[in-house]
């Protein structure tokens, strides 16, 4: 309850309307693990209109000065994941710990430290301690 909430309308491309949880059920939809939760959301200019789509964000955790990749860096295994490490011209393959994932991008919580450079290209038939050429 009164967690921030963004909100994007589809009608009104790019603008972000924020709010607040101001309700959350008690009953969870069996079949997938949902529940139902209303947001309040200012609208003293109307814009809003019952029935238009779309998209709201809500934030449970905020992490701050994480390490960031692309959802494409990461090669997942049956149990792991790992991606490239670049140094002195080869690569170290790295098994990481991911964390949060949010729109293509997955925080890396342990096995790689701000400022190494990650191949998020390429990666198919990328073997470790292979020697590559860095193109930014």
């Amino acid at each position: 309850m009164g967690q921030r909430a963004e909100v994007r309308v589809n009608a009104y491309k790019g603008k972000v309307f924020t709010g607040y949880v101001k309700k959350i059920s008690s009953a969870v939809n069996p079949a997938n693990r949902t529940f139902l939760v209303e947001v309040e959301l200012p609208n003293p200019s109307y814009k809003l209109k019952a029935g238009m789509f779309t998209e709201v964000s809500i934030y449970t955790k905020l992490h701050k000065d994480v390490v960031l990749v692309p959802r494409e860096a990461i090669l997942e295994t049956e149990d792991k994941n790992y991606v490239f490490v670049v140094k002195d011209k080869r690569v170290n393959k790295k098994e990481v710990i991911l964390g949060l994932e949010r729109k293509g991008k997955v925080e890396i919580i342990e096995g790689v430290k701000n400022k190494e450079i990650v191949v998020v290209s390429g990666l198919l038939g990328l073997k470790d301690k292979a020697e590559v050429k860095v193109i930014q």
